[in-house]
């Protein structure tokens, strides 16, 4: 295909300014505007769990006046050693957190003439640039003022700063030489993570990006260029890197917890073959990026119906997820504190004692090796005693082998499943696995309705409509509309697993009570149940309870998980099913 296009496509000035604009937005080149580069949106992912942070070349202050707009606590310590710019910077950025120097930093401390653009100040360089009459309308500069430079070491040293968190070096070719100054740090892991910036005037500093490839090649840390949507990792140097375009890029110490975890070994440049795959993907996954955020921004704002600690909690809880769904890249969803505290086990001891139950089935090759697998989507934390899969999906796939221990009836089985609270869409998913083929119906808050569409849609799962559902078409309806729960009837209930892993004990007295009425609940053919036996006040045991003894034609099974204590399972199926 692209060669077809190749050979057909006309010679056109317009569509190669229009593709060339393209490539360029996609690769995160030629942009300075931080809100549409990615350098906010890594600002906003990395700076909240900074202290200390470096601006070197620090302008007027506009990056730190945004950093202080994320977290208002950080310690800043500016670098600008041009007159006019230190003069605005120290107007623009008042607070007393900030300590701005006039001065800049370098290979070794001494005075160097800096080149002036007095109509573009954020060029001034300690380089003569050449070549930016056409392209930018400026002439070579010829006025020069005399700065003082300083070396990172010496500079920590006298002020006695151990760390640095965030280094951000913007000093138009200068940077190699700046971190040459600060060597020891690098080499002692006391600085975590450095954001540079590389683009033309690398072409009069003569320094090439191959340059800082091999300065850090033995310090321990890894390169990302910062794209506009993701950080996309580099493991070596590529030539074809080379092309002088303005770009930023950061480089994460291996040492730091921050570093971001890769699904796939990156490559330094994706082949060719893959390329229009890649594409492909990607665009998938910015389509379901967009249908994801316009519906959290279409969706009214949440409020609690009653005064109740539950609903209080919960709108909390929507809240954040909106937050994070509209500033956050929902394609790293599954390390968002929201979704980890509330949705996501991680590492926890007790995971350890569910692998080892599981490993020990005697179907545990032929099923349950290949059903903890974990997918990338979201990028989820592996698990430490087995890194395919990850804490949640062996906590989810122990409550189905339990279950199934339990009834000694298999999860394919059912054609119907109900999940009340279906989280971020992962027990759905692992179901599937297990080779459920039927009809799948889960309700939730909005939020958490929207974001299990992104993450199933992810893995090209069916998802359909209410009609189709209703229709009798098998696949995944994801919902939060209590009217399409009241309106199954019993007779295709009675067939069909009910599933709430401590979404019921979870959820307000008042709207629990409504809902199990209905018979998508109450008329049920089997369940599947997992609660605290208090939450926020509400005594979920005396609730059970008296539930449990009002539906005689269940054969139930209750016991307290041993390894999470104060927590229960309640699994049952009809006798006569």
């Amino acid at each position: 295909m692209k060669q077809f296009l190749l050979k057909w496509l006309p010679h056109n000035g317009h569509l190669y300014n229009f593709c060339k604009s393209y490539v360029e937005k996609h690769d995160g080149d030629c942009n300075g505007d931080m809100e549409t580069n990615g350098e906010l949106r890594v600002m906003r992912q990395y700076l909240p769990g900074c202290s200390v942070v470096f601006d070197v070349g620090a302008h007027t202050g506009e990056w730190s006046r945004l950093a202080l707009q994320i977290k208002p606590d950080l310690v800043i310590h500016c670098f600008e050693p041009a007159r006019d710019n230190f003069d605005h910077l120290i107007r623009n950025v008042s607070s007393p957190n900030v300590t701005c120097n006039p001065f800049g930093l370098s290979s070794e401390r001494g005075e160097r003439p800096l080149f002036i653009y007095r109509s573009a100040p954020g060029l001034h360089s300690l380089y003569q640039r050449r070549g930016l009459e056409d392209g930018w309308g400026l002439k070579t500069p010829q006025e020069t003022e005399t700065v003082k430079l300083d070396t990172l070491e010496d500079y920590c040293a006298e002020r006695k700063i151990d760390r640095i968190d965030f280094l951000k070096v913007d000093v138009e070719g200068h940077e190699l030489e700046v971190f040459k100054g600060g060597r020891s740090l690098f080499e002692d892991g006391r600085i975590g993570m450095i954001q540079f910036e590389y683009g033309g005037c690398n072409i009069d500093s003569r320094v090439l990006l191959r340059d800082i490839f091999e300065f850090f090649e033995e310090l321990n840390y890894s390169f990302f260029k910062i794209l506009p949507d993701r950080l996309k990792p580099f493991r070596r140097y590529d030539q074809r890197l080379e092309n002088f375009k303005y770009q930023n890029w950061i480089l994460i110490s291996n040492r730091s917890e921050t570093l971001p975890t890769e699904p796939d070994p990156p490559e330094a440049i994706e082949p060719e073959k893959s390329l229009m795959e890649r594409s492909r993907l990607v665009a998938r996954e910015a389509a379901l990026v967009d249908d994801l955020r316009s519906e959290i921004r279409i969706m009214p704002e949440p409020k609690a119906a009653t005064d109740t600690a539950a609903e209080v909690a919960w709108v909390g809880n929507r809240m954040k997820l909106r937050k994070c769904i509209l500033e956050k890249d929902p394609r790293e969803f599954l390390t968002w504190d929201v979704v980890t505290g509330s949705m996501f086990v991680g590492n926890r001891a007790y995971i350890d004692n569910e692998l080892a139950y599981l490993m020990q089935r005697p179907d545990w090759k032929n099923v349950w090796e290949g059903v903890i697998q974990e997918d990338p989507v979201g990028d989820p934390k592996p698990f430490k005693r087995n890194k395919g899969s990850s804490g949640n999906r062996i906590h989810q796939a122990y409550h189905l082998a339990r279950f199934e221990e339990a009834t000694g009836q298999p999860i394919s089985r059912f054609p119907l499943v109900v999940e009340f609270g279906g989280g971020y869409g992962s027990l759905c998913r692992i179901i599937h696995k297990l080779g459920f083929q039927g009809r799948y119906f889960i309700f939730d808050l909005p939020e958490f309705t929207a974001l299990q569409k992104y993450y199933l849609g992810s893995l090209a799962m069916e998802l359909i409509e209410a009609r189709d559902f209703f229709a009798g078409r098998r696949g995944i309806l994801c919902t939060s509309d209590p009217k399409l729960l009241g309106s199954m009837a019993a007779s295709e209930a009675q067939t069909g697993l009910f599933v709430a892993t401590w979404s019921l004990s979870e959820t307000a007295p008042a709207f629990r009570e409504q809902i199990m009425t209905l018979p998508a609940i109450n008329a049920t053919g089997a369940y599947l149940i997992a609660y605290q036996s208090e939450f926020e006040g509400i005594d979920n045991t005396h609730f059970f309870g008296a539930w449990r003894k009002s539906k005689p034609g269940i054969r139930w099974v209750q016991c307290e998980i041993a390894h999470m204590p104060g927590n229960y399972y309640l699994f049952g199926h009809n006798v006569l099913s």
